[in-house]
């Protein structure tokens, strides 16, 4: 999804067309792995808190992405946790 509304603010800016090629367990590697402290920030205490959070749901425990866009006033974490497959009502939230 960052991918597309990076792409979708370039063209506004510039024109033009953009290909985004990824995998998301290759985004998911990078976010708990390979991001790196911001500068200033002491070595050995980063977790990329501002990417992820954990939560208690249906499935157990799990650990996940926030959204990957913010704004004021918006919500900054998903309305609920996944839930077990099958046992959500077809509707819009």
């Amino acid at each position: 999804a960052a991918a597309v509304l990076r792409a979708a603010a370039l063209r506004q800016a510039t024109g033009g067309s953009y290909l985004a090629r990824l995998a998301l367990a290759q985004t998911a590697s990078w976010l708990i792995n390979d991001l790196k402290p911001d500068a200033g920030e002491p070595t050995g205490t980063y977790e990329p808190t501002p990417w992820l959070t954990e939560g208690d749901g249906p499935l157990g425990h799990v650990r996940y992405a926030l959204p990957p866009v913010s704004f004021d006033g918006g919500p900054r974490d998903f309305p609920s946790l996944p839930g077990l497959w099958g046992t959500d009502k077809p509707a819009w939230r």
